[in-house]
């Protein structure tokens, strides 16, 4: 939980923000830190290993970290060339064979995140240069362990984002490297077959339509809603489960607590900002590109030293002000992903829901 109080914003004197650069030597893992917080990017993947196993090839794509990833290419093994598309939603499938789209079975591992994730993990990252060299784990081409691969990572100064992985074999031929590009688009990946699952919501009212349907607005869902005599239909337009949707539909509440740390606990001592003071809330991304729940309010407050954002009971961030500040907006920074900002943003943004059922029906 202290590390929420170590990546806060600290404001000085009347409000100026300060963001502290991290030291040099720990660009390179906190840009990776920094790209499963994105909302999206896109990469370009080649493959030219060609001793045993012969693996040459490339793979194009987009990935929303945690939950989506689309990809297209073509790789030859060992002479065999094999071109592909698979799209993958939550835990749902899709690959592209004979012309046709077809569900499959999803398998995390074969994700561009989980492969990235996989090469990167193995050990600490030194300084070279103007990059960063690390050990690679690619044993799946060389389960012998014979070949020496040494690792490299370009990292972009100013966001903080990996730019380039490149892997080499004895230093000087490459043979695995992905580039990264276009961080943040708004761009959804969609089922490539049509799909939907339709839940049953209840009791319900018309007023609790209308809620619904705002809060579902914030997540960039494809939904249709309709209001049935004491239940509501919902149908969503793409893979979810049950689980998630009662998370985005649980009732919560949004709090900000003046507090002060003891140890590595925040200890909360009065709320300062609930829903009702709030005016806008968004996310936006500061210059080290991590994710920030910024909250609008409709009126002016005095706040000084600590204060804790939170979603129900849980800490989501903090921030310090070294003298008593007026302010109406105020920005947290969030550790987990894009999509967990999401949730806490509509939250804030729309009416508290009631307690009641959801019930899953059917999918197509």
């Amino acid at each position: 939980m202290r590390s929420v109080l170590i990546f806060s914003i600290a404001l000085l004197g009347c409000g100026r923000e300060v963001i502290r650069r991290p030291p040099r030597e720990k660009w390179a893992k906190l840009s990776f830190e920094n790209l499963w917080r994105q909302r999206s990017f896109s990469y370009l993947h080649r493959i030219d290993h060609r001793r045993a196993p012969i693996i040459r090839g490339y793979e194009e794509g987009r990935c929303i970290p945690g939950y989506a990833w689309e990809a297209r290419g073509e790789w030859d093994y060992g002479g065999e060339s094999s071109p592909f598309a698979i799209t993958t939603i939550g835990r749902m499938r899709y690959e592209k064979i004979d012309g046709r789209w077809e569900i499959g079975t999803f398998d995390e591992e074969e994700t561009i995140e989980a492969r990235i994730r996989k090469v990167i993990g193995l050990g600490r990252f030194q300084m070279e240069g103007s990059t960063f060299r690390f050990k690679p784990n690619l044993h799946y081409l060389d389960p012998m362990e014979r070949e020496r691969f040494v690792g490299q990572v370009w990292v972009d100064s100013f966001y903080l984002l990996p730019r380039k992985i490149v892997v080499k074999v004895d230093d000087t031929i490459p043979v695995w490297e992905i580039s990264f590009r276009e961080f943040n688009r708004k761009d959804k990946i969609r089922p490539p077959i049509r799909y939907s699952k339709r839940f049953i919501l209840e009791p319900a009212t018309q007023d609790l339509h209308e809620k619904i349907r705002k809060r579902l607005s914030v997540f960039d869902l494809d939904f249709r809603i309709d209001y049935r005599l004491g239940m509501i239909v919902l149908e969503i337009l793409e893979p979810i489960t049950v689980a998630e949707i009662k998370k985005l539909l649980a009732p919560g509440s949004i709090g900000v607590y003046t507090g002060r740390w003891q140890r590595n606990q925040f200890l909360k001592r009065r709320l300062i900002v609930d829903r009702s003071k709030v005016k806008k809330a968004e996310i936006e991304f500061d210059q080290l590109s991590r994710p920030l729940v910024v909250i609008e309010l409709k009126s002016k407050i005095m706040v000084e030293g600590h204060i804790g954002l939170y979603r129900d009971s849980e800490l989501i961030g903090t921030k310090y002000f070294d003298r008593e500040t007026e302010i109406d907006k105020m920005k947290f920074f969030m550790s987990s992903d894009y999509r967990r900002a999401k949730e806490v943003v509509g939250i804030c943004l729309t009416p508290p829901l009631p307690p009641f059922q959801i019930q899953e029906v059917s999918d197509k």
